[in-house]
This record gives C-alpha cells, structure tokens and sequence, in this order.
C-alpha cells in the first residue's frame, strides 16, 4: 500500500513538473521586434499603478514607451494615487498618460488601494491586452513587460501570465538580496 501512495505522490510531482516547464517562459526570449510581429493587430496596454515613487517611474515609464515606439506596446497608463512627490509628473514627462486613481470610477466610492487601482485602471485601458507593472522597481527592464505579453501573444490559450524575480528588500537603511522578490 506504500508503495502505491508514494507511486501516486511521485507521479503527480512529475506532472506538476512537467506542467511548470511547459508554461515558465523567460522574458529574455522575447525581443520588441519578436513581439511586436506576435502582436499583429491586436492591442496592448501598460499600467503603471503609482504612489509615491518619483525616483523610479520615470525610468519605468521611458523603458515602456520604447517598447511602444518599437510597436510592442500601444499605450502606457499611470494610475497614480494621490501623490505628492511629483509620481504623476515625472511619468507624464517620460510619456506615460496619467490618471488619478480616484477621478475613475468614482461611483465605486473611496479608492482602496494597489488592486483597487488596477481594477479602475480597466476603464480608462484601450488594449486588447493589459500589463500590469510595478512602478518601483530598481533596475526596470524591457524583459520585464515583454515577457509577460510575449506568451499571451503567442499562446491562445493563455489568459494570465505572471512574472517572477528577485529583488532586493531594504528595511531600516539594511539591504537584503533577494528578499523582496516576487
């Protein structure tokens, strides 16, 4: 009998294995050219939720709207919320739209934080397809949104795709590597 449990729990292991390569991708696999050919006529949004990130959302912001002259992407958004370090205008000067969270969908009542900005980001989105990207993140890159589009452009049956990496985590001026990861 404990061999055929231990058989079952090995077997379902290596299906969970096989299922996890069959949809890990990287997002160094995926160039602006490659993906703008995936992308055909279909329409890709980027949403930028925001609050109180100056330093970085410019640069998140510029690393976007190259993809989007690169014809990637077709549109980069900036929900900010409520701001007071100058978030908003530093995005809107590297070329992102900006809205404030709470001027959407204001019939919802009080904004509600980062996933409430992202469900009321829906409403202002002209894409068929919608990244989602952090505004804070240090050393942004282009991989970091092409390969999240990159595998719903060439997958159909794909409908959410969610990044993973490493990052560092800082909590009272000490540094930990890796330790703020997604």
């Amino acid at each position: 009998m404990l061999d055929a449990m231990a058989l079952e729990r090995r077997q379902r292991l290596e299906r969970g294995l096989d299922w996890a390569a069959r949809r890990t991708f990287d997002g160094a696999a995926y160039s602006p050219a490659r993906v703008a050919e995936l992308k055909g006529d279909r329409t890709v949004s980027v949403v930028i939720p925001v609050k109180e990130a100056a330093l970085t959302v410019g640069r998140v912001v510029a690393t976007c709207d190259r993809l989007r002259e690169a014809g990637a992407i077709d549109e980069v958004i900036v929900i900010d919320a409520a701001s007071t370090d100058g978030s908003a205008e530093s995005a809107a000067l590297a070329g992102a739209v900006v809205h404030q969270e709470a001027d959407l969908l204001p019939e919802f009542g009080d904004v509600l934080g980062k996933g409430d900005a992202l469900w009321r980001s829906l409403s202002v989105v002209g894409g068929e397809l919608v990244v989602f990207v952090d505004s804070d993140t240090e050393g942004f890159s282009e991989h970091f949104v092409l390969g999240l589009v990159g595998p719903l452009l060439e997958n159909d049956e794909l409908m959410l795709v969610k990044g993973a990496f490493d990052r560092p985590f800082t909590s009272a001026g000490v540094r930990i590597e890796g330790g703020g990861g997604r």
